[in-house]
């Protein structure tokens, strides 16, 4: 029996980006790994983006696209195309970043050489000012590299070797391995990239992408995904970088490429808060289902704590941007904190899970 290594799922979403979309498509059909499907989703765009998806799917017949009807946000987009897609790993990635050529299959790599079978990779992002690289680094990262936490001993082990048959791995950088950090699951805080620099396991979307409220919610589907899979499966981040975020005028929430003690995001578009609470609305609905197929709920307990701090805590996640937030303080916790607490309180109620049991 020939058996090949695993498929990997980028998904697209675009929303008046047609002036990106061309580069965007060259960066994913460019990877060097060769197990990729692509599905394009396009968010009912107005712009020329209907032309530049005609020309690209003639090219690339083989591309998966998904047209909605109405603009109902990044969430609701992402959710179309996990569902339509196959991939045993995931990637979002927004229609104006772009992918390094050896992005996929690092990633793979990483998750196959790994010693701790983590939910999420997370690689440092490029930030680019139109067509500038601007800065190789994001800060919230860099801020996890400098604070000493994460360097694991033998938390991976290179697997080229055995998979030399294959060749996929061929002439790939083993150094690699010795610039991973451990992320462990439980309390969380904004350490990854943002959209296009994650890279999710399907089993451990799978716990979260169900959510009853995350189709609603426009932005920062972000924030849910990187602090649901970290919290529940823990992470690895990656001290490189292998895709560019491009800021350009009009992104979303960032105005311009980080600068120390500068606030870089506009404020209104933040919605790292409602994605937070779709979160713990989600983790206190689904409970049963987490809890189940946890081996130590205690992660459960903590992720809840860690979302609903004390009102003095400062915010420490940002959503849809590479901004590290230290500017502003929680508002009362209310409707997260009085979630949490009914989530605390259901848990004790019921017999103790564990795995096997």
């Amino acid at each position: 029996m020939n058996f090949s290594l695993p498929l990997v799922s980028i998904v697209v979403v675009n929303h008046n980006y047609g002036r990106f979309l061309s580069g965007v498509m060259e960066s994913i059909l460019s990877q060097t790994y060769p197990y990729i499907e692509c599905i394009l989703v396009d968010n009912a765009s107005t712009d020329n983006s209907e032309q530049v998806i005609q020309e690209i799917r003639s090219a690339h017949p083989e591309i998966i696209f998904i047209q909605r009807c109405s603009n109902d946000g990044q969430s609701a987009a992402s959710i179309d195309g996990f569902r339509s897609s196959s991939g045993q790993y995931v990637v979002f990635v927004d229609a104006d970043d772009w992918l390094l050529p050896e992005f996929v299959r690092t990633h793979v790599f990483v998750h196959l050489s790994a010693r701790i079978h983590v939910g999420l990779t997370s690689s440092d992002m490029f930030q680019a000012y139109g067509d500038r690289i601007i800065l190789g680094t994001g800060q919230a990262m860099n801020n996890y590299f400098r604070s000493g936490q994460g360097p694991t001993p033998r938390i991976a082990r290179s697997v080229a070797g055995a998979l030399k048959s294959i060749q996929h791995f061929d002439g790939i950088d083993d150094a690699v391995l010795d610039q991973l950090y451990f992320v462990p699951p439980g309390p969380v805080q904004w350490v990854w990239s943002s959209t296009s620099g994650n890279f999710y396991r399907r089993d451990a979307l799978r716990l979260i992408m169900g959510a009853r409220k995350l189709p609603a919610l426009r932005a920062a589907t972000d924030v849910f995904c990187c602090a649901g899979v970290n919290g529940l499966c823990g992470a690895l981040l990656i001290d490189l970088p292998l895709s560019i975020y491009r800021i350009h005028g009009t992104n979303f929430c960032t105005i311009q490429p980080q600068l120390y003690g500068q606030q870089v995001l506009r404020a209104e578009n933040d919605l790292t808060l409602d994605a937070l609470e779709t979160l713990i609305d989600h983790l206190v609905d689904q409970r049963q289902m987490i809890l189940t197929g946890m081996q130590d709920e205690s992660y459960y307990l903590d992720l809840l704590a860690s979302i609903t701090q004390s009102r003095d805590r400062r915010r420490s996640v940002s959503g849809g941007s590479l901004e590290h937030h230290t500017e502003k303080p929680l508002p009362s916790p209310s409707k997260l904190a009085r979630l949490a607490e009914r989530a605390s309180a259901l848990l004790l109620k019921q017999p103790r899970i564990r795995a096997g049991t």
